[in-house]
Order: structure tokens, then C-alpha cells, then sequence
């Protein structure tokens, strides 16, 4: 068993790993809903690309399964504001 400060320590390893797969998933996700946006439907509107950049990892997963099904790009994000 390790001092107080050893523990603390690797407490705030664990953290700082598990923050930074997610922010590399969530930053992974946000490519590819990018580019399955873009190869659907063209160029972004404007706005969609700070939307897609703040989102979190539930809403880029559920945009992803609407951009499937979606008649347009705008109807993707229209879908979220509905459920």
C-alpha cells in the first residue's frame, strides 16, 4: 500500500486517461460525422461544423444514425431537437 500521495497520484492518472479516451472518441466521432455529412449531402452549412465540434458523444452518435435516413443535412440535427 502506497502513501496518501502516491494513491492520489495514480487516482489522477486513471482520471486524466479515461477524460482523454473520451475526448479522442468523442473527437473521432465528430470526423466522421463530418465526412458522412459532407459525402451525403455536400458542404456544411454554416453552423454545422461548431454544432458537430461542441457536441457530446451521445448527440454525435445519435446524428450519426439520423445522417442514415435523413432527406437533407439540416434534418439530422432537426431529429435531435424531436426525441
Amino acid at each position: 500500500m502506497g502513501t496518501i500521495a502516491q494513491r492520489l497520484r495514480q487516482e489522477g492518472l486513471k482520471e486524466g486517461r479515461a477524460k482523454g479516451r473520451e475526448k479522442g472518441l468523442r473527437e473521432g466521432e465528430a470526423r466522421i460525422l463530418t465526412r458522412l455529412l459532407e459525402l451525403r449531402f455536400g458542404p456544411l452549412p454554416d453552423g454545422i461544423a461548431a454544432r458537430i465540434a461542441t457536441a457530446s458523444t451521445s448527440q454525435l452518435e445519435r446524428w450519426s444514425e439520423a445522417a442514415l435516413d435523413a432527406p437533407t443535412c439540416e434534418a439530422v440535427f432537426h431529429a435531435d431537437r424531436t426525441s
